[in-house]
């Protein structure tokens, strides 16, 4: 489980197999998408980012367009 707070919204995000699943499965999905319509693209993975004194996030997939 994973907690997230911003801006006095707190989230609660629960991670197992479905979610690894669903994930997976967008992924696949906007990867074929970007390919067929000729998109130039690069899957950048979850890595942290940031909004200095504002949030600091990481996503479960993110894409440089």
């Amino acid at each position: 489980m994973r907690l997230f707070y911003c801006e006095g919204v707190l989230e609660i995000v629960g991670i197992g197999k479905t979610h690894g699943f669903i994930t997976s499965l967008i992924g696949l999905l906007l990867g074929q998408y970007f390919l067929e319509k000729e998109i130039e693209f690069f899957p950048s993975s979850s890595f942290n980012q940031v909004i200095p004194g504002v949030v600091d996030y990481q996503a479960d997939l993110s894409y440089c367009l």
